[in-house]
């Protein structure tokens, strides 16, 4: 049988019973809130921290794991033994990637490292994550897992709203522009990440409400394996896009995801969207 571990960086957002119920090894990364600096982790992730954050006006900055930090995990999948696939968020979007890769050459000959770029971060990434452990504790080796993963890419997509770009400006993940985000009027178009790259949804037909063109990115879809509505938990509209999905699509199975400091970070504490993966 294979003996694979699973590694993840701590953006995919999963929970603590998730990661010690798959033995999963996160790498977490670092969250700096007003000068203080702490390693991320679940209770970052609920409407209750945003509350408190927002009222305090407080700063939030983010930073990727060390090669220190992957390599003191690497060292502790060496000694387990067997191959590593580590399942990391968007290469486009953070440097989990690029860092994780000049790591895995100092390994070479030691253990077999497979690198996969998920191209998403939070829940699309957390739910490979979780694939992967599964498939590995059922015998699956490394390759066999990494193609599973490539082929859940191709079948996932994020639609989303934010009442500010300037985080995704800052990052230089969108261009500042009306057709991205949104002109005076108030009009703010859907954006998309797919394959790690962030794009106006040019299909969506209604000039609507967010939450009803989310409802319609969702109905375009005849079968989803996976379907989460995304936010702080705290968005004005979260209640209504539940409401909708409810009622328009009552067979629908939807997770409520309260998002993470990176995404917090990366796309600013107002986005509100819909992440799904396609059925085979």
């Amino acid at each position: 049988m294979a003996n694979v571990q699973i590694l993840v960086d701590s953006a995919a957002d999963l929970s603590a019973e998730a990661t010690e119920a798959l033995g999963i090894h996160v790498v977490p990364w670092s969250v700096h809130v007003d000068g203080e600096h702490f390693l991320d982790n679940p209770a970052f992730r609920s409407a209750e921290y945003y509350r408190r954050t927002a009222r305090s006006r407080a700063t939030l900055d983010v930073y990727p794991p060390s090669a220190q930090q992957f390599a003191a995990v690497l060292d502790r999948c060496v000694r387990m033994g067997g191959q590593v696939v580590a399942v990391l968020s968007a290469e486009r979007i953070t440097q989990a990637v690029q860092i994780a890769r000049r790591v895995r050459a100092e390994y070479m000959g030691r253990c077999d490292v497979h690198i996969v770029d998920s191209q998403f971060v939070s829940c699309v990434q957390g739910q490979m994550a979780m694939e992967a452990a599964q498939q590995a504790q059922a015998g699956m080796d490394a390759v066999e897992i990494v193609r599973h993963l490539n082929a859940m890419i191709a079948r996932s997509y994020w639609a989303f709203t934010v009442e500010s770009g300037e985080q995704l400006v800052r990052h230089s993940l969108v261009e500042n522009t009306a057709s991205v985000l949104g002109s005076p009027t108030g009009y703010r178009p859907l954006l998309l990440l797919e394959e790690g790259i962030i794009s106006p949804l040019q299909r969506s037909r209604r000039r609507g409400e967010p939450v009803e063109r989310l409802v319609e990115f969702v109905m375009e879809f005849s079968r989803l394996d996976r379907l989460w509505i995304v936010s702080t938990g705290l968005h004005p509209g979260r209640q209504a896009l539940e409401d909708r999905m409810k009622e328009l699509a009552p067979g629908q199975a939807f997770i409520d995801h309260v998002y993470g400091p990176v995404v917090a970070s990366y796309f600013g504490p107002t986005l509100l969207g819909v992440a799904a993966i396609e059925s085979s």
